[in-house]
């Protein structure tokens, strides 16, 4: 966050993760964070069910989603231009496409969605928006014992035979990352390649265009170390993650755990420890309208000022399955 403002944008012209492109009608800004705090709230369905003879079960969805409700005081006109620029947003001026941000309150903990922060979430029926391969999840088993608070449950994932790098032909296998232009975007992945296969991160530079592939190292899912690459939001305005070949044969990957945090540019964090449970989202819609409410004010020198409040909700959309 810098001086209380927020990144928050647009990186697609259409809802579609992977289709960023120079010449694109999208927009990256530093907003104004909420006056009043923000409410984030996770949602899913749950039902009571009572049973004649007193006794009640509840069925709920092992997946949930993210909604964000945010409030703006009445601020000097001059100082509230984010406010315009939001409502622009949420206009599709600035593309059709998911809203990203980078959430202040989760920076040290863990940006990922739940379910690529602990891929084996899925085998309870969470709903694996992220990266994956085409061929989609074959089994999960139990996870070798640690002390690292990692999932009890890994996930293995395989791939067919393709060409090394290989991108996701649907955009729900892909994990996008906003990065403020203040901060490191630090990642990690904990899992073993059992042929050929690794997780990718493709940056995102501020012109649109796509800068190259980076493959990273797996991590020990019984080691302490969390994290072990990092992408600059001074040279890049977001990432997107996703499972790809490193070979041309057939491939599989088993993932246990996945950590993200964001810290400012010269700093750099404690890279090991605890795995943390995903905290971050899919992207973005607006669920209701994000009108700025103008005021007109006179002081006691009879000058007028200019005043502006507003409120509004994002609600995370949750895409398609992995596989």
């Amino acid at each position: 966050m810098s001086d209380k403002k927020i990144w928050f944008g647009t990186l697609y012209e259409t809802s579609l993760p992977g289709t960023s492109s120079l010449y694109q009608n999208c927009k990256m800004s530093w907003v104004p964070a909420p006056d009043t705090g923000m409410s984030a709230g996770t949602y899913g369905y749950s039902q009571l069910i009572e049973y004649e003879n007193g006794g009640a079960s509840v069925v709920s969805s092992a997946g949930t989603h993210r909604r964000y409700d945010m409030d703006w005081n009445l601020q000097e006109a001059s100082g509230a231009q984010g406010l315009d620029l939001i409502r622009q947003y949420q206009q599709k001026q600035w593309g059709n496409g998911l809203i990203f941000w980078a959430n202040p309150m989760i920076f040290d903990q863990n940006v990922l969605a739940p379910a690529l922060a602990a891929p084996a979430l899925g085998e309870l029926g969470y709903d694996l928006a992220g990266p994956a391969p085409a061929a989609g999840v074959t089994q999960y088993y139990y996870s070798t014992l640690n002390n690292y608070d990692q999932p009890r449950r890994t996930a293995r994932f395989s791939m067919p035979a393709g060409i090394i790098n290989r991108i996701p032909t649907g955009a729900n296998h892909i994990q996008v990352v906003a990065i403020p232009p203040t901060h490191v975007l630090w990642l990690g992945f904990s899992g073993v390649t059992s042929t050929g296969a690794t997780v990718a991160v493709r940056p995102i530079n501020y012109d649109g265009s796509y800068a190259s592939i980076t493959q990273t190292t797996l991590l020990s899912p019984t080691g302490a170390t969390r994290m072990n690459a990092s992408f600059s939001g001074a040279t890049y305005k977001a990432v997107e993650i996703f499972m790809t070949g490193t070979t041309t044969a057939t491939a599989s990957l088993d993932l246990t755990s996945s950590m993200g945090q964001l810290w400012p540019i010269g700093v750099t964090p404690v890279l090991t420890g605890n795995h943390i449970p995903g905290q971050g989202d899919t992207g973005l819609r607006f669920s209701d309208s994000a009108l700025p409410e103008s005021y007109i004010m006179v002081d006691q020198s009879g000058t007028p000022r200019h005043y502006k409040g507003m409120s509004t909700s994002l609600t995370e959309v949750v895409r398609s399955a992995w596989a």
